[in-house]
């Protein structure tokens, strides 16, 4: 069964992100339609947590802050859309009322991927990663969850001695690519790197994780609906 694997953490000192969105697109020579796993991991400066971990009543805490960051970037690598999540969450020190610092769980793709991810405010010491696993190869990707534009990315065959590398386009800031997108988009020049659908079915899957998170149980997302379908 064709499955991926997606961890996140984030930092309570090193540098803050609000994770990759869209535009950050990664060449891959493994085979798209039958992923055999994916992992990320970010970080999160303290200086920014602020309301996300201290004001419940403000939506904050580790699942819309991070996890949704994890869906869109899924969303787009897999080209497929999540179905159902599965995750335990908890509390470790940093968040206050009912929110959550820490979250694991399990993504299901509608054409089959399973995809692991692992969300925390509270890894201070975790370098920052995503990782494709396929049929035809694996792709590990270090220092690239946050806007920063650092990092490299590597594809590895069995059999292929050394681990070739990836060019993954110019390094650009990647808040300075998604304005830069959106102000063309404006001008009438091409499309935005993440459409205002993409956020909805972003936090459609964030919804479903912080739902199993409370029930124990496996969560459906409830993907939006355009009209006419």
């Amino acid at each position: 069964m064709p499955g991926a694997r997606l961890a996140t953490g984030a930092d309570e000192d090193d540098g803050g992100a609000a994770g990759p969105s869209s535009s950050q697109r990664v060449p891959s020579n493994t085979d798209r339609k039958n992923p055999e796993g994916a992992c990320a991991v970010e970080n999160r400066n303290a200086s920014v947590q602020g309301w996300r971990v201290t004001a419940p009543a403000a939506g904050g805490g580790v699942i819309f802050d991070i996890t949704v960051h994890d869906a869109d970037t899924l969303r787009f690598v897999l080209g497929d859309e999540v179905v159902e999540a599965t995750a335990l969450a908890a509390q470790q020190g940093l968040a206050a009322g009912d929110l959550e610092d820490a979250v694991m769980g399990v993504m299901r793709f509608r054409h089959g991927a399973l995809a692991q991810h692992h969300d925390a405010f509270t890894i201070r010491h975790a370098l920052t990663g995503f990782e494709v696993h396929g049929t035809e190869g694996s792709l590990y990707a270090e220092d690239v969850m946050t806007q920063d534009p650092v990092g490299r990315v590597v594809l590895r065959r069995q059999g292929t001695p050394g681990d070739e590398e990836v060019e993954a386009g110019t390094p650009e800031d990647l808040y300075v690519h998604a304005v830069r997108l959106f102000n063309a988009a404006v001008r009438g020049d091409g499309q935005p790197a993440a459409t205002g659908e993409d956020g909805v079915r972003s936090l459609a899957i964030a919804l479903a994780v912080r739902d199993s998170v409370r029930t124990g149980c496996r969560a459906p997302v409830q993907h939006p609906t355009t009209a006419g379908s």
